[in-house]
């Protein structure tokens, strides 16, 4: 009976190791958002539309996504980095959170990013969708046009996976303070998130291993118990 119990989580074991990844930040490093103030056209607390000197701010967020859906919004399967962030707007004179009314760009500081580098953003709306938002890449930056604010995803192709020079991973902690012109404060950052090796598969020759060994535990075990 002990050994039908071992049996039987090895393979809960299993099962659970071959559930699919999502990419969620871990402490692998820091995206910063550049706070130069901007003037855009806001909707405040009240209402009221009006046109307003903001810093762009970042901060941590629950919304997480799937291997496929990072593939699938950046149109390779090769490895890729992800930081997920929520994004929005405050006045600069108080800090009041505000939407956007319009559209406004942001450029962000991404380590390991050159202007050959394939970046796509996820956007999730208020209304739940989601959209794929163009970027464009250069020495440690990239920048991005949003029409409204709130949970972002930056999709960052690996250069090794992608074949590219992977000498390159200086750009993204170099360009880390924000651009000439920014306020006093300091840049925000979120945690890394870095997406599983979805280009190896010793994940699955594992499973499989475990699952050949259960079936031979099982075979043995119901071996013994009749002699």
């Amino acid at each position: 009976m002990k050994r039908m119990k071992l049996v039987i989580l090895t393979m809960a074991l299993s099962l659970m190791m071959s559930v699919e990844a999502f990419a969620a930040p871990s402490a692998g490093g820091t995206v910063q958002v550049s706070q130069e103030p901007q003037q855009v056209s806001v909707v405040k607390s009240d209402g009221t539309v009006s046109t307003e000197t903001v810093i762009p701010t970042v901060s941590g967020t629950s919304q997480t996504i799937s291997i496929n859906e990072i593939h699938d919004a950046i149109g390779t399967p090769n490895e890729c980095s992800v930081y997920l962030m929520d994004v929005s707007l405050a006045l600069a004179e108080t800090g009041e959170k505000v939407k956007l009314n319009g559209s406004v760009t942001l450029s962000f500081s991404v380590p390991n990013v050159i202007s050959s580098t394939k970046v796509v953003v996820v956007h999730w709306k208020d209304d739940g969708t989601k959209e794929v938002l163009p970027a464009t890449a250069g020495d440690g930056r990239i920048s991005v046009t949003f029409t409204s604010l709130s949970p972002i995803a930056i999709i960052v192709e690996n250069v090794s996976s992608a074949g590219g020079n992977a000498n390159n991973g200086g750009g993204g902690s170099s360009s880390g303070s924000s651009s000439s012109g920014s306020s006093s404060a300091a840049p925000a950052s979120t945690p890394t998130g870095t997406s599983p090796k979805t280009g190896e598969t010793s994940m699955i020759y594992a499973v499989e291993g475990l699952a050949v060994l259960a079936a031979i535990g099982v075979v043995v075990s119901k071996k013994k118990l009749r002699a």
